[in-house]
């Protein structure tokens, strides 16, 4: 297990195993370390449901064809590991991209922007 964080490894960003570019790999290490910050912040477990997806992972799962998760650079984590004072405050700060979804968050490293997700 290659750990990037004290709390993180790189196979949990990428389940599948997939080769990973270098630059993908880079960008997993970057987004660990920003769930790190909120790991921290929340003092407890984080689960990566979903990190980095192959092509042809993204379009099994539906993925949109631009996904921050092709190139490493988002995550999904089951919502009830962020507690909803955490999910609010997050939304104001959090930098990069955040969905909310019935049963995950999405939170990226992209450009800033927050949407409420149906499925």
């Amino acid at each position: 297990m290659t750990k990037i964080t004290p709390n993180f490894t790189l196979q949990e960003f990428n389940t599948r195993n997939a080769p990973l570019s270098l630059s993908t790999q880079r960008s997993i290490e970057y987004l660990a370390h920003r769930l790190q910050v909120l790991r921290d912040l929340i003092g407890a477990p984080i689960t990566i449901e979903s990190g980095y997806r192959s092509p042809s992972h993204n379009k099994e799962v539906g993925g949109s064809d631009d996904s921050y998760h092709l190139t490493g650079m988002a995550a999904d984590i089951p919502i009830e590991c962020i507690p909803l004072q955490m999910r609010e405050k997050l939304w104001g700060t959090w930098s990069g991209g955040m969905g909310v979804y019935p049963k995950h968050v999405h939170l990226d490293i992209g450009p800033k922007r927050r949407w409420r997700g149906t499925y």
